[in-house]
């Protein structure tokens, strides 16, 4: 990849970061600003060019996309994790939005899945593989 690429590339993944880190804070327990994902990919490599795809689309869909990384959820396998009722609509629609850059079919989707831990509302992970 070259140099140019890889410059633009951690722009887009570190720009909405920045967004968030500047906003001001919500009252206790709200999603303040945009939801925050984390991408793990499994037996593929973060650094492989399908999961940088699928992070620079995220970005660019307004989404603050946290560095891939290689964790893989042996037990649950792919989903879209969240961590608070009200935020079951947006990890459906990410849901919708990695299985189409996955190329996975549409009664096929990531299946979302709450979580108990006591992870920030806004917060969702994406375990891809």
């Amino acid at each position: 990849m070259t140099m140019i690429k890889r410059a633009i590339l951690i722009a887009l993944l570190c720009l909405p970061s920045l967004a968030l880190a500047q906003a001001p804070p919500g009252p206790p327990g709200a999603a303040s600003g945009p939801y925050v994902l984390f991408i793990h990919s499994g037996p593929k490599s973060a650094d492989d060019p399908a999961v940088k795809r699928i992070a620079v689309q995220l970005a660019k869909a307004g989404y603050s996309v946290r560095e891939p990384q290689n964790d893989q959820d042996k037990v649950g396998g792919p989903g879209i994790d969240y961590f608070s009722p009200q935020a079951a609509a947006e990890a459906a629609k990410v849901a919708g939005l990695v299985s189409g850059y996955l190329g996975l079919d549409p009664a096929k989707k990531l299946p979302t899945r709450q979580q108990s831990s006591k992870s920030p509302p806004n917060y969702l992970g994406i375990w891809l593989y």
